[in-house]
């Protein structure tokens, strides 16, 4: 067993499992913390900064922008990345495509379904960003948007997005979108006939829950899952360094 009794699945999770189980290994059972990178700060705060928009109606541009840079400073990040400016722009756009849905009934909403209702042992922690009465929307802070084009898995929306707000759809039994903005576009999709990502994404936690029941300890797992750093998730930081260190101990 390499899994904690009070391990929690989540979409995030799953999503990091399936493009790389080394790397879901050592960050949710070996429990390494990488430095978050620009990319991932710009992220966290232009949604915190469409949020504080939102319950502050009628501030302007100039005050949301300063939330955001103080943010972004605030979370690791630097006045210089150009990811600060950007975040401060994303920010306004999400607000703007936001404010369109209507009055926001909840923030970070938190559910922890219980698995036995997919088969599961272990239960699903679920956080939405931003629900409204008929709608919960995801939003995505990109350096730019591309649009899918057939043959391309890597063009908006992404797959492991689309998964994520799938579940969640059937998790708050509502209405799920995805909220993609750069600095310079907006690009949204709807769930509308994409139940079928459902099924992909449970498995993948009965896939994690297996490995947790043939292995004994999280060096048994390190030892049959591939050392393959090609995802983007080992591009920065030093997780991949890390894996080569347990990799010599073996």
């Amino acid at each position: 067993m390499i899994l904690k009794k009070d391990y929690q699945h989540s979409a995030s999770s799953a999503n990091s499992f399936m493009d790389s189980p080394l790397y879901w290994l050592i960050t949710k059972v070996f429990k390494f913390e990488d430095k978050l990178n620009p990319r991932m700060i710009m992220g966290s705060a232009a949604e915190a900064g469409a949020y504080h928009a939102l319950i502050k109606p009628g501030r302007k541009d100039t005050a949301i922008k300063r939330y955001v840079k103080t943010k972004f400073i605030k979370l690791g990040g630097s006045e210089e990345d150009a990811e600060c400016s950007w975040a401060q722009t994303i920010a306004l756009k999400f607000r703007d495509n936001l404010q369109e849905f209507g009055d926001l009934v909840s923030y970070q909403k938190e559910i922890i379904t219980p698995g036995k209702k997919y088969g599961l042992k272990y239960p699903i922690r679920s956080f939405t960003d931003f629900e409204f009465k008929d709608l919960i929307i995801d939003t995505k802070a990109t350096a730019w948007i591309r649009r899918s084009k057939a043959g391309k898995p890597l063009y908006h929306p992404k797959e492991p997005d689309i998964r994520q707000q799938i579940l969640y759809k059937d998790i708050y039994k509502k209405d799920t979108m995805l909220l993609y903005c750069s600095k310079d576009d907006v690009h949204t999709t709807d769930m509308v006939d994409r139940d079928h990502y459902l099924e992909p994404m449970i498995q993948i936690f009965k896939n994690i829950e297996h490995l947790n029941k043939i292995c004994k300890t999280p060096m048994d797992a390190f030892k049959i899952l591939p050392l393959n750093f090609e995802n983007f998730r080992w591009k920065s930081g030093n997780a991949k360094e890390f894996a080569i260190k347990l990799m010599r101990e073996v």
